[in-house]
């Protein structure tokens, strides 16, 4: 299983080249190219492999993706969030629809 932050058919291609050589395939079950997403001024910002479902929702604007928590403990058997980064995240939401609305 891979998770890429670049172009998965570029990733694709080298490892079915490699595959081939050995007799074997790649069976490819979902993935979407890297996407790009609006960061506020000032908000910090990362690079993550994961996938999302803003590929199909282009017609809504420009993508902004967060949430409280660390990407580190999300997505996983032992995914979780603590209360106060729950909580803080309300005041980090208004926030930022404010800054956007005005923007």
């Amino acid at each position: 299983m891979f998770r890429t932050a670049g172009d998965h058919e570029e990733v694709r291609a080298k490892l079915e080249q490699v595959a081939g050589r050995f007799g074997g395939r790649i069976t490819v079950a979902r993935g979407n190219a890297p996407q790009f997403m609006v960061v506020p001024q000032g908000a910090p910002s990362t690079i993550v492999a994961f996938n999302t479902d803003i590929p199909h929702l282009g017609n809504l604007g420009k993508p902004l993706l967060f949430g409280p928590g660390s990407i580190l403990d999300a997505h996983g058997a032992n995914e979780f969030i603590f209360k106060r980064d729950l909580i803080a995240a309300v005041d980090v939401y208004c926030d930022t629809v404010t800054e956007l609305l005005g923007s």
